[in-house]
């Protein structure tokens, strides 16, 4: 709430309206008033300025990554978290913000559901804040790779999103996955981009780039952040 400011001293039936009113603050003279004024612009500043602190921060895809691959999932009883994910995140969240995002196509395809998405979503999230991991958003793309969305991976679309609006720092931020198109969208938005072998990974080693940096799995891949 803004601050309200007047002079007791020449009107003093501003008293009361002072004692009725918490947030009204009394200036004696116009160099205190001048005070009051600058002391919250000063605080509203630097409210302001700690808001927008850069921050690091992981985009995991969701199966394959942090979960089993088991297809579509329609329920929440399809989702089996691997063993070392909620310590691998709990660590991580030290240091960066976590994201999930993730292509699901099957709800373009009429497989899925769009509200079946967003069930298990709530319930790997749900699940991983009730251990103690804090998901602060999580990104699903609903179309097919013939929709030719903005917002598909390997489009950068969630990550300049998030950029945005948590004020990330790209660079020397992370993108973890099993498909190629995830170490594309890291290249796509100047992150940094690590690949697990869990899930589809072992298939798709073939087609990265020599340079890409490949793990076994995202426990493995803690190693490779906390150090660089």
């Amino acid at each position: 709430m803004k601050k309200q400011y007047s002079f007791i001293k020449k009107m003093p039936e501003l008293a009361d309206i002072r004692d009725r009113c918490p947030g009204f603050q009394v200036a004696e003279n116009i160099g205190q008033l001048a005070k009051l004024a600058c002391g919250s612009a000063e605080r509203d500043y630097f409210d302001l300025k700690s808001s927008h602190t850069i921050r690091k921060a992981i985009f995991l895809d969701r199966d394959g990554t942090i979960i089993e691959d088991n297809g579509y999932l329609s329920d929440p009883s399809q989702v089996v978290f691997f063993d070392d994910t909620i310590d691998t995140l709990k660590l991580l969240q030290k240091e960066f913000l976590l994201f999930i995002v993730t292509n699901q196509q099957g709800i373009g395809e009429g497989i899925l559901t769009t509200e079946d998405v967003n069930c298990v979503n709530r319930y790997v999230v749900d699940s991983l804040k009730n251990a103690g991991v804090n998901i602060k958003a999580a990104y699903v793309c609903p179309h097919t790779k013939a929709d030719n969305c903005v917002c598909r991976k390997p489009n950068p679309y969630f990550l300049y999103k998030a950029s945005k609006y948590y004020h990330i720092d790209l660079e020397r931020s992370f993108v973890l996955g099993d498909h190629p198109s995830d170490i594309q969208l890291a290249i796509n938005a100047n992150a940094n981009g690590i690949f697990v072998l869990t899930g589809h990974g072992k298939y798709h080693r073939s087609q990265l780039d020599i340079n890409t940096v490949v793990v076994s799995g995202i426990g493995e891949a803690v190693k490779n952040i906390i150090h660089t």
